[in-house]
């Protein structure tokens, strides 16, 4: 069983929450849950590694994402129970791409594995 296996079929808003979705479906990433993926994600981007190859565990430990893990969770709740979809926003792109976004490269691929 997956997590796909428990979603409804069939997504059904309330008439108040279709007329205002944006506002029902955004949630802002909070400062310290952004710093922890900036940090992990720059991190990893040094190593030299690719989305795929990384193992938590080995490039990234659990103790350095608490707060994330945390907010997953809130996220996770909001797809399952609540809305069946959410709009995440305020991820720090300047400071995901080390502050040049000149560099595509580097902002692409931080940008995969954030």
């Amino acid at each position: 069983v997956t997590s796909l296996d428990v979603l409804p079929k069939c997504l059904i808003w309330s008439t108040i929450t279709k007329e205002n979705f944006a506002k029902f479906v955004t949630i802002a990433i909070p400062k310290k849950v952004n710093q922890e993926l900036v940090n992990a994600t720059l991190q990893c981007y040094r190593q030299g590694l690719r989305v795929d190859d990384i193992v938590f565990g080995k490039h990234v430990y659990p103790d350095d994402l608490r707060n994330l893990q945390s907010f997953c969770k809130d996220v996770r709740y909001r797809i399952m129970y609540e809305l069946g979809a959410v709009l995440l926003r305020g991820l720090d792109m300047d400071s995901l791409c080390g502050n040049d976004r000149k560099n595509i490269e580097m902002l692409t691929e931080c940008s995969r594995i954030s």
